[in-house]
């Protein structure tokens, strides 16, 4: 099964906290596909200090990043139809979700609130 790595869980990462460095670590070991959707890269880049930007390329560079495609699009603007006003999904992770469901991988995030479909497979590792 491949994973998609939400923001929460790069912030982490890009900050030492242990437990990111420690899931992060087994999932390179796993040999597993760790997919990025280009909105957590854009999320990244919008709140990253400076002295940070080196380690970004470099954490971005061994991981594949998903673009937004018209299914992505799609699936994005269903979920903010359905969940949009009852449970206040945002764009942003309208479109993280969706490219959790059309690459087919498990969702990992620290903030499973933002998440309330049902059709994908989150994992909330610590």
């Amino acid at each position: 099964m491949s994973n998609l790595i939400d923001t929460t869980i790069i912030v982490d990462y890009l900050r030492n906290n242990p437990k990111a460095l420690d899931f992060m670590e087994q999932e390179t070991l796993s040999d597993q596909v760790i997919f990025v959707s280009v909105i957590s890269y854009a999320e990244i880049y919008a709140g990253a200090r400076p002295k940070e930007e080196e380690a970004i390329s470099m954490f971005f560079s061994s991981i594949k990043i998903v673009d937004i495609g018209t299914k992505i699009a799609e699936y994005s603007g269903r979920y903010l139809k359905t969940y949009g006003k009852s449970h206040g999904l945002e764009l942003a992770d309208a479109f993280i979700a969706a490219t959790a469901l059309i690459t087919g991988s498990r969702l990992v995030t620290l903030n499973r609130k933002h998440f309330p479909m049902t059709d994908i497979n989150i994992y909330v590792p610590y």
